[in-house]
């Protein structure tokens, strides 16, 4: 097969690129050639350098009068003398005895809490004390549209006074308690109470609560 068949022959199998234009597919940057003469001989003489030979040099006694110099510019040398000894520090003998030192000051706190809820339940207490006694007042009040006042007062008369005090200091607040007895040593609104309620159930009530 000669080169006529040959051309023939691809130009048929590929005819796309047949018809494309006869031209250098390649390019070049401009004045590459110009210059490829220089920098081959430029890699040349890189080449002829021995690879143990140092490219690069400085000045005698540099890395050992560097340290020196970063201290100067940094202001480090101001801290150094202080890394020996530690820079922070603490009081002397501060660790000894520090467990003891806590555990006392964590006993008063507790024993704070312990008696602020024994004083809150114990207000409590006085609060409910007194509201029954009141309760006991206001439904004597609203019974007595038609009650008897000479026997409700024969009735309370009977009642021991001491008894009531009593209770009344054991269970509520010293200026709670005086304005509560003033009331009952007064008689006004005792006098009122409901003839419904009798001697034996005002005594049951103050032997649970006495």
């Amino acid at each position: 097969m000669d080169l006529n068949e040959m051309n023939e022959s691809w130009q048929t199998n590929a005819p796309t690129l047949a018809a494309m234009e006869k031209t250098n597919p390649f390019t070049v940057p401009e004045g590459y050639f110009g210059e490829l003469e220089e920098q081959i001989a430029g890699r040349i003489k890189i080449t002829q350098f021995d690879n143990n030979q140092a490219l690069f040099t400085t000045p005698e006694g540099y890395f050992e009068s560097l340290t020196d110099k970063i201290v100067s510019v940094t202001n480090i040398g101001q801290l150094k003398p202080e890394q020996d000894s530690g820079v922070f520090t603490v009081p002397e003998n501060y660790f000894t005895g520090l467990e003891e030192k806590i555990k006392n000051r964590l006993e008063p706190l507790a024993t704070g809490s312990d008696s602020k809820i024994k004083y809150l339940l114990s207000r409590w207490t006085s609060y409910a004390a007194a509201a029954c006694i009141t309760a006991i007042i206001s439904f004597g009040i609203y019974f007595n549209s038609t009650g008897n006042n000479n026997d409700i007062e024969a009735q309370i008369a009977q009642i021991p006074a001491e008894d009531i005090v009593d209770y009344l200091q054991l269970y509520s607040d010293a200026g709670e308690a005086s304005a509560i007895i003033e009331n009952l040593e007064d008689g006004s609104e005792l006098s009122k109470l409901s003839p419904e309620i009798s001697e034996q159930e005002i005594e049951q009530y103050l032997e649970l609560n006495l």
